[in-house]
């Protein structure tokens, strides 16, 4: 469905401009794949692994905050916290000195549990393992020796109590009456001395409240690059760029794309018909016999000429075009045989002085024509050629070009004595001839102009996709 407005893209037409514009979407779509695929393949493929921590904030001590309260009512912070500390210059030296090494390590907190997970990444899949698995031992060696230091003051400090009941013990004397006292002071040495010894067993055996759930395994297959997926979305961008740059070529293009455009630029002309393009060997051979809906285009062309002729008399039609290469020869070669077919005796002129053609693809001599009869070289019915297999036809091509086609053209410019173009075509038509003027294109040249007025009519050639509506 064409637009309303041939110079204007309406967004309903987005399909049809797919269809006419599908190249640009796909090439581009190809090459951001293909660039995308190369770029990101090119890398140094790099693995991962992770080892996950599980932390018990109850048995443990914190890292951050060792013997705060805060930690253990909030493990969500505390896990943070710890984070923190991962993060900081020195657990990462001694990382690297365990290691030999500085890797590339990263620690996170889970959000729903009380583990922390450790991930190293390095050019070798083992590595990787080796790295997350050293930062998650280091970790929990460092909350033990946190704990185990926090253990160590508090047996120490039973154990000063205890050396200070047993100088009050051993000062008080060994008599009935001190029997109780004495009894008692024991009593408490044996219960501190117990909490030491549980103190040392326990910090020995749980210093660090925190243990390993899953130890970090060499990855099977690198997780970066990833050529073909970074491919894909290459070629998704490509894609979108190439719709968007057809958009935009559809919007700035102002050619006429069909016969309702043209109709719509030009209300007051007559569009006597469509032709589909030629193939090459048709355009060469007008003569020869073409595939049939190229010769039912001509057939319904010749009729809307004949139907045109019976409104006022046209026995000379001279057939243009706005540029070159839009098809007026074309057209005036095969219309000519078409008319001729009808049996029609149809003589065909090339009054394209600048640029001939006709001679080439009706394949006939140049060596005389319009130009030898104007010069009086040559007789005009000696200068018309017959066409093979075409009885009714007579070409007339344009002969050796002369200096400055419009001063020949016009007829202000020639003698009284020498024969204008003008007037051959009205010696033909006199004769019963339907003359086919095949002149050069209207914008370059003025030549058209000047042709124009020695025929009855003009059919104007539009190349749909080529032409634009400036020129139309």
């Amino acid at each position: 469905m064409e637009s309303s407005n041939p110079t204007f893209l309406d967004l309903r037409d987005g399909m049809a401009v797919l269809r006419r514009r599908w190249p640009i979407a796909v090439l581009l779509a190809l090459m951001g794949g293909v660039l995308g695929f190369f770029v990101e393949n090119n890398h140094e493929p790099l693995y991962q692994s992770q080892a996950v921590v599980f932390v018990d904030f109850e048995s443990g001590t914190e890292l951050v905050n060792p013997g705060g309260n805060q930690s253990s009512r909030d493990p969500a912070r505390a896990l943070q916290n710890e984070v923190l500390f991962l993060k900081g210059d020195t657990v990462l030296s001694r990382l690297a000195e365990d290691l030999g090494y500085i890797p590339r390590i990263a620690a996170a907190a889970a959000t729903r549990s009380d583990t922390l997970t450790f991930s190293a990444t390095s050019n070798d899949a083992a590595g990787a393992a080796n790295g997350a698995n050293a930062y998650a031992l280091l970790y929990i060696k460092m909350r033990a020796e946190r704990s185990l230091s926090n253990s160590g003051q508090a047996v120490a400090a039973l154990r000063s109590l205890i050396d200070g009941l047993q100088a009050k013990l051993d000062a008080i004397p060994s008599t009935p009456a001190t029997i109780a006292e004495r009894a008692a002071l024991q009593s408490q040495i044996r219960l501190y001395d117990a909490q030491a010894t549980t103190q040392s067993v326990t910090e020995a055996t749980l210093a660090s409240g925190a243990s390993i759930l899953s130890k970090a395994q060499p990855a099977d297959r690198p997780f970066f690059p990833h050529p073909f997926r970074q491919g894909a979305i290459g070629a998704a961008l490509g894609l979108m760029v190439g719709i968007g740059l057809a958009i935009l070529l559809e919007y700035l293009d102002d050619s006429l794309r069909g016969p309702e455009a043209l109709a719509r630029l030009t209300p007051d002309l007559t569009l006597l018909g469509t032709i589909p393009r030629a193939v090459a060997d048709v355009r060469k051979s007008p003569a020869l016999a073409v595939p049939s809906q190229l010769s039912e285009s001509f057939r319904t062309l010749r009729t809307s000429i004949q139907f045109a002729g019976l409104r006022r008399p046209l026995r000379s039609l001279q057939v243009t075009a706005a540029n070159p290469s839009e098809g007026k020869t074309t057209i005036a070669c095969h219309l000519a045989v078409s008319l001729a077919h009808a049996g029609e005796r149809v003589v065909l002129v090339d009054g394209d002085l600048r640029n001939p053609s006709v001679h080439q693809r009706m394949g006939l001599s140049n060596d005389f024509g319009v130009s030898s009869v104007v010069l009086r070289q040559i007789e005009l019915h000696e200068a018309l050629q017959g066409v093979d297999g075409v009885s009714q036809l007579s070409v007339l091509t344009s002969g050796p070009s002369p200096g400055n086609a419009a001063d020949f053209l016009w007829p202000a410019n020639l003698s009284d004595d020498v024969p204008t173009l003008n007037e051959i075509i009205q010696r033909l038509t006199g004769e019963g001839a339907f003359v086919v003027l095949d002149s050069p294109p209207v914008l370059p040249v003025a030549d058209a102009m000047t042709l124009s007025r020695m025929v009855d009519g003009t059919l104007l050639v539009v190349r749909a996709h080529e032409t634009g509506a400036g020129a139309a």
